[in-house]
């Protein structure tokens, strides 16, 4: 797998869906696959619709994916600004909304990790 970079999302509306192979890694709908890093993660004056992948194994909405060898990924920071609406569904209850995958023998918090400025909105789906 490769590292992925800085993502920005500026003055657009997207859907965005997490995925799995065939080999258990997984992503997020925005963010690194399996347990590669990614850059920032900027949503900016942007609608985003942001469904995590769910499964024997579930990623968040936005954020870092996991491997195969149950390996997170990470990410730098995750800014949500400029009057942005995003919304997030995870893929299940052991991973966040936005920030980590999980799986059952490791799970994340069910956290938004994310500098919301107070223009912003973040609405969780499930």
């Amino acid at each position: 797998a490769m590292k992925c970079g800085n993502i920005e999302i500026t003055k657009v509306r997207i859907d965005a869906y997490g995925s799995a192979d065939d080999l258990g890694n997984l992503a997020p709908a925005i963010g690194g696959a399996g347990s590669e890093s990614c850059g920032t993660i900027t949503i900016d004056d942007a609608t985003v619709y942001a469904y995590g992948h769910s499964g024997s194994y579930s990623s968040s909405a936005i954020g870092a994916g996991f491997s195969m060898l149950e390996i997170k990924g990470t990410f730098q920071t995750i800014t949500i600004r400029n009057n942005s609406e995003v919304s997030v569904q995870r893929g299940d209850s052991y991973c966040d909304y936005i920030g980590y995958s999980g799986f059952p023998s490791s799970p994340s918090t069910g956290d938004i990790i994310a500098t919301i400025d107070n223009t912003s909105t973040v609405i969780k789906l499930n």
